[in-house]
């Protein structure tokens, strides 16, 4: 996002984005506060905690960017710090183990304060594997931790799941120590994401899609969805690069719209569908300050 947008300009930019309706909603309220963006007009609002509910690869990096930057261009909170957010991956510690994570956090913190005394803005807290064992005391102790610096901490427990009940679990487990904000993340569906590669790659290079290539490549994103390793965005933006490289460095083709006959080795049945479903890819974590 555009380090120099202001609130209005943040606001739009969340209202472009596809899926993702319950992160817009969160927006559009804190966008409709009376005196957002005027400091001496709004009350002091201390804002929720989140739990992020979310399909792998569902761009959870880009929508807290867009988060805290619209925090700060409405100023409805002050940071401080290297960076305004930070992704942390919390691991799993049996209960008769010593709990390491919380002396890792507060490192984390520490670390990312820079020369202010103490880091203030977004922490996301990535707790897949905690879902069975929101009961442990070392989990329990870890939001005491958070609940004590909810002054300058927002927290934004992100879990990679669906399931009603594991949502439930998580709910009650977090909302005993803070107040907690659901969101049900959907990813985009198919024809949404076959749009977002047209006017994100395809055009902006001169391409375009006939409604038949269209309908081919509709198809092929959800089939390739299907796939246990279906990575999201990532999945997305690689198919879009491949078509170019096909288009361009194959094909030969000039910027032109691409029909269903020139897309055929991307077709549902084709081996490099096929091939997206069953292939693996190594995320290590990628955004600003990954814990």
């Amino acid at each position: 996002m555009d380090n120099h947008l202001d609130a209005a300009g943040c606001h739009n930019a969340v209202m472009d984005m596809i899926g993702v309706d319950a992160f817009k909603e969160v927006i559009r309220k804190l966008h409709d506060l009376p005196g957002a963006g005027e400091p001496d007009r709004l009350p002091r609002l201390l804002l929720p905690n989140y739990l992020w509910a979310v399909q792998r690869g569902g761009g959870v990096t880009k929508m807290l960017s867009m988060f805290a930057e619209y925090l700060h261009a409405a100023r409805l909170m002050e940071f401080r710090g290297l960076f305004k957010f930070f992704e942390y991956e919390l691991h799993y510690v049996p209960p008769d183990f010593f709990f390491t994570e919380l002396g890792r956090f507060h490192s984390k913190l520490d670390g990312l304060a820079r020369h202010s005394r103490y880091f203030k803005g977004v922490a996301c807290i990535h707790i897949d594997d905690w879902l069975k064992n929101t009961d442990d005391p070392h989990f329990i102790k870890f939001l005491h931790y958070l609940s004590d610096n909810s002054n300058r901490l927002i927290s934004v427990f992100c879990a990679h799941t669906t399931s009603e009940p594991v949502i439930s679990a998580l709910e009650a487990a977090l909302g005993a120590h803070m107040r907690i904000e659901t969101l049900m993340l959907r990813f985009p569906e198919p024809p949404e994401l076959v749009n977002w590669v047209e006017n994100r790659s395809l055009l902006p290079l001169g391409f375009s899609l006939e409604e038949d290539a269209r309908s081919l490549l509709v198809e092929s994103v959800a089939e390739i969805a299907t796939g246990k390793q279906f990575h999201g965005f990532k999945t997305i933006v690689h198919l879009a690069e491949d078509i170019l490289y096909r288009a361009i460095a194959h094909e030969k083709l000039a910027p032109r719209p691409l029909t269903a006959d020139l897309l055929r080795d991307f077709a549902k049945g084709s081996p490099y569908v096929q091939r997206a479903k069953r292939a693996t890819i190594f995320n290590p974590g990628i955004g600003y300050a990954r814990g």
